[in-house]
């Protein structure tokens, strides 16, 4: 159940972030033939989505901290502390989920609440992910060779 949860976070998570991106790409495609408003429309469009789709990285970060939990597996492939750092990393992330209802402070979209500190925990994570995904698939080849 948890990969399968895991699977679909990912990808709604996907076309949602292309999505994003293709706002920015709209706002940046022959500014001078529109008005300024219709391209900082687009460019706040952006922002929102961008900032605004943590919530299937909450889904993500719940499941592997579930997963890092349950893990009976010997090698483990999830440690318990990056179980803990998934649920930190969730916690970080939440204030991005209320961007759209702010539009200045520390939860608007560029605020420190909602961008920075989520930001910097992303970062943190996808190293420490790829580091323990890396770690666990070289001690699962080595415990099924001969």
């Amino acid at each position: 159940m948890l990969s399968l949860t895991q699977l679909l976070a990912a990808a709604v998570f996907t076309p949602a972030f292309i999505f994003s991106l293709i706002a920015l790409a709209t706002a940046a495609f022959r500014p001078s033939e529109r008005g300024a408003e219709i391209t900082q429309a687009f460019n706040d469009m952006f922002w929102l989505w961008f900032i605004g789709i943590v919530g299937t990285l909450v889904v993500q970060n719940t499941t592997l901290a579930i997963a890092s939990f349950i893990d009976t597996t010997e090698p483990t492939t999830f440690p318990r502390w990056y179980g803990y750092l998934n649920i930190w990393v969730m916690m970080l992330s939440l204030p991005g989920c209320v961007v759209v209802m702010m539009n200045d402070g520390p939860l608007a979209w560029n605020g420190v609440f909602a961008f920075y500190i989520p930001g910097a925990a992303l970062t943190v994570w996808m190293f420490t992910t790829t580091y323990v995904l890396l770690r666990g698939i070289k001690a699962q080849q080595r415990a099924e060779a001969p």
